[in-house]
């Protein structure tokens, strides 16, 4: 009796995890993620990456960031488009994070680029940008206020910022 019980609760254990695995829809890899969605993965961030912005363009961040822009490059181009948005489902995520060191990269290869903080909820892009501004797009929407009054130069003379405002 004890050896049949252990032979079928292996038999039960091995069978369990197949069908778990069989029925597993999680993304685990970015071979998961490419299949899933049917498109392809243009970059891998590490998770703790800093701002490159203050940490400079020889920062081991920046890497990530370059062969990220590269790839937006030549989808860019595929696609012939000039304005891309950067989003995601959740809060947290690393959106404004994302932006500003990919707008940064942009900015080191000599595009002139501007990042638009259109999270009226969470407005931090001026904050990671450390620019200090009362007004942005929510003034320019509500108010009518002129372009060069909510668009300011960061410390890279070719990136700007539009922060989300104060209305």
């Amino acid at each position: 009796n004890l050896l049949a019980g252990a032979v079928l609760g292996i038999i039960g254990g091995v069978i369990t995890a197949f069908v778990f695995n069989y029925f597993d829809t999680s993304i685990k890899s970015l071979e998961d993620a490419e299949r899933s969605l049917g498109l392809p993965v243009l970059g891998v961030i590490p998770q703790d990456a800093g701002v490159l912005l203050l940490q400079g363009a020889d920062s081991p961040d920046a890497e990530a960031y370059r062969i990220l822009r590269a790839n937006v490059e030549l989808k860019r181009e595929m696609y012939k488009a000039s304005t891309f948005a950067v989003t995601s489902a959740n809060a947290g995520e690393g959106k404004t994070l994302t932006l500003l060191n990919l707008a940064c990269v942009f900015a080191q290869a000599g595009y002139s680029t501007l990042m638009i903080d259109a999270d009226m909820r969470r407005p931090r892009l001026s904050r990671y940008a450390e620019l200090k501004a009362d007004v942005g797009l929510s003034d320019y929407l509500a108010e009518g206020r002129s372009l060069s009054e909510v668009v300011f130069r960061t410390s890279n003379p070719s990136l700007y910022l539009m922060p989300a405002g104060n209305k």
